[in-house]
């Protein structure tokens, strides 16, 4: 079976897709059913989503990250060949991509040999306008990525992105200000979004003690928003992060939400302590282990 692997990357606000017009002479006058995600075929024995992040930089320049991806699963096009995405939150500029290219020959049978561009432009498109110019079969990508957002898919965001659930759920009692850290830009910060709302975060500052480098901090979930497993994910990206960065984890845990840390493979530590204006803590360690690097989020 011929598979080609590719990723589906979007954006909020408004919520957009990255697709793709092919190059070449044979596709210059086509447009609508014409577009694809960038892809391009999976080589033997090659991991799928390793194939997916290659192809992508190979026809748009750009890099994307090692985890955080949504299993948007296969679709079967007319030709036969399969087609397997992916999808992750980012923002490049579709006027800036710079593709590789292919030799072809052309007009067909006549020896003379050009040079082509895997893609000759790209754009970003709102869902409909997305549908309209993506190859049929490709159009339920968009479709399995609205629903996985539905769901709940913990995105790298930049920590402004969190300050205002940081502030309304976990410290109320200050201003956004004064929750700021000092190393909020060296932190990596996850959030969930319903729409344009934040309404799940986490984040990862570098923080040494005795049990890690790592501290997880400010995990909050709105209440309208909970129990449906969005903390875990984040947790999961959290845990995920630390690895790949050589790191176990600790953090100081409320007594209450210890139970969630200890779910997720924390240990405590010590004894509780009094946090002022907050309430009892706990401090707990978490080991990394192989199972830890998730780089496809799961969603069940």
């Amino acid at each position: 079976m011929k598979l080609s692997a590719g990723i589906l990357l979007y954006r909020h606000s408004p919520f957009s897709v990255l697709i793709a017009h092919p190059g070449g002479p044979f596709w210059a006058v086509k447009d609508e059913g014409a577009w694809t995600i960038p892809k391009g075929l999976v080589d033997e024995d090659e991991d799928v989503l390793a194939a997916a992040r290659r192809e992508f930089t190979e026809e748009t320049a750009a890099d994307l990250p090692e985890s955080g991806f949504v299993d948007l699963g296969m679709a079967k096009l007319k030709s036969g060949k399969h087609v397997a995405a992916f999808a992750i939150a980012g923002d490049i500029d579709a006027d800036a991509i710079v593709s590789n290219t292919f030799e072809l020959e052309w007009p067909p049978k006549s020896g003379r040999v050009i040079d082509v561009p895997e893609i000759d432009v790209a754009s970003w498109e709102q869902p409909a306008g997305a549908r309209a110019r993506l190859n049929p079969a490709q159009r339920v990508f968009v479709d399995r990525l609205a629903q996985a957002l539905g769901a709940g898919v913990p995105e790298r965001v930049p920590s402004a992105a969190t300050l205002s659930l940081r502030q309304e759920v976990l410290r109320p009692h200050q201003t956004i200000e004064e929750t700021l850290q000092d190393r909020e830009d060296d932190a990596a910060h996850f959030a969930i979004m319903a729409g344009t709302d934040t309404v799940a975060i986490g984040s990862v500052f570098p923080d040494p003690s005795p049990h890690a480098d790592l501290r997880v901090r400010f995990m909050a979930t709105t209440p309208g928003h909970r129990r449906r497993g969005l903390g875990g994910r984040i947790l999961e990206r959290c845990i995920d992060h630390a690895h790949r960065s050589g790191s176990d984890l600790w953090c100081s845990a409320r007594v209450p939400a210890s139970g969630f840390y200890t779910r997720h493979g924390f240990e405590i530590v010590g004894e509780p302590h009094e946090v002022a204006g907050i309430g009892p803590h706990v401090t707990m360690v978490r080991t990394r282990r192989p199972s830890d690097l998730r780089p496809v989020i799961t969603l069940t």
